[in-house]
């Protein structure tokens, strides 16, 4: 081959700025999806940890007061300690401190990100928000049912009940019952929405909705502790995720998780003051199904409306049938599992995978699950 020593560089290695540019963005993108990776690696770890801290704190309290106190005063104290009241406090103080504290910081470190913005606004479209609302709520109570029916009959073999074991006792005051509805239906769906839904989902959508919506959703059921919690968290999570992207609020996920476990509180209510066989709780189990019936009505009535919201596509893929940038021979084949990849590949998302499994198996040997 002859080149012209006239033009420099040879014409058949004239740079591509447009080439060299989608390179360069493509490079960018990468180094933040594996430094989200990193940090949200890093929340699961620090709850994980804090988890365990405020587990020995309890427990340390606990021996404190049965080495330096009689029985009777022991007794007492067990007594107050093991109560709803108390219980109630300490989930309160779990969802406040460790999960929404762990999650402040990690929302401090992206504040700048303007992708990382929480959508405190309000749901739209305003029609549609009801009927979306409805059709979400069904969905969660329906895979809480399917959970619940795997609990039933493969987990809770020997007599464990995996579902409810880290559900406080259901409350026999007015005090208790505020708390117990504090603890459980109101303050956690709060601070888990503004973690799951904002924290982390928000600034992920820069690499498609679908991408944020999974992510979101893995580590939601992540931060549960029993494999029926995990499955339903992970299920629940995509539904509830959807909601809040298509309405464009995370009030639309609050109110959807709020309720779905405002109903389990109430089923829990209804079981222990009535029984499972009592009138009262086959009335509500009617309700439950009709919810289910009306909300799935409401789903489909919505999925048909030509007007639908869709998700956004990842504005990296260049291959498959989901491409949306446009191939060049400076950036790799992008397809969807590559962002995937190469976040779930991030060191702080691999070492995070350690302590989910240390966190699961804490809880089922905690449950009696293992060795028989």
């Amino acid at each position: 081959m002859t080149y012209n020593y006239g033009i420099y560089p040879p014409p058949a290695f004239q740079p591509d700025p447009e080439g060299m540019r989608q390179a360069e963005n493509w490079l960018a993108n990468k180094r933040k999806i594996r430094r989200l990776g990193n940090i949200f690696g890093a929340a699961v770890i620090a709850v994980t940890l804090l988890t365990e801290l405020v587990s020995g704190l309890i427990t340390g309290i606990t021996l404190f007061m049965r080495s330096s106190s009689d029985t009777a005063t022991y007794r007492d104290f067990t007594r107050v300690w093991n109560g709803t009241e108390v219980q109630s406090i300490i989930n309160i103080f779990y969802s406040a401190v460790v999960i929404g504290g762990t999650f402040l910081v990690v929302y401090l470190l992206n504040k700048s990100d303007p992708y990382a913005r929480i959508p405190f606004l309000r749901p739209k479209p305003a029609g549609n928000v009801p009927i979306i609302i409805a059709g979400a709520l069904s969905a969660c109570l329906a895979a809480n049912l399917v959970t619940g029916l795997i609990d039933t009959f493969i987990f809770n073999s020997n007599g464990q009940d995996v579902y409810n074991a880290v559900m406080p006792s259901t409350p026999d005051t007015a005090l208790g019952m505020v708390l117990y509805f504090v603890s459980v239906a109101l303050l956690p769906p709060m601070i888990e929405e503004f973690a799951l839904r904002g924290v982390v989902m928000q600034p992920l959508r820069r690499f498609g909705d679908g991408f944020a919506l999974v992510i979101s959703a893995f580590l939601f059921a992540a931060l549960h502790s029993t494999p029926i919690q995990i499955v339903f968290a992970f299920a629940a999570g995509l539904f509830i995720g959807y909601a809040t992207i298509i309405t464009g609020s995370i009030w639309t996920g609050i109110i959807i998780h709020c309720l779905n476990n405002s109903v389990s509180v109430i089923s829990a209510i209804i079981i222990d003051t009535y029984g499972e066989t009592s009138t009262e709780s086959v009335i509500f189990t009617y309700v439950y199904y009709a919810v289910i019936g009306v909300g799935a009505v409401a789903a489909v009535s919505w999925f048909l409306m030509k007007k639908r919201a869709h998700l956004r596509k990842s504005p990296l893929v260049n291959s498959g049938p989901n491409a949306v940038a446009p191939p060049s021979p400076y950036v790799p084949v992008i397809t969807n599992g590559s962002l995937y990849r190469i976040f779930f590949s991030s060191p702080g998302m691999i070492i995070a995978y350690f302590f989910i499994a240390w966190r699961l198996f804490e809880t089922l040997l905690s449950l009696r699950l293992l060795g028989g």
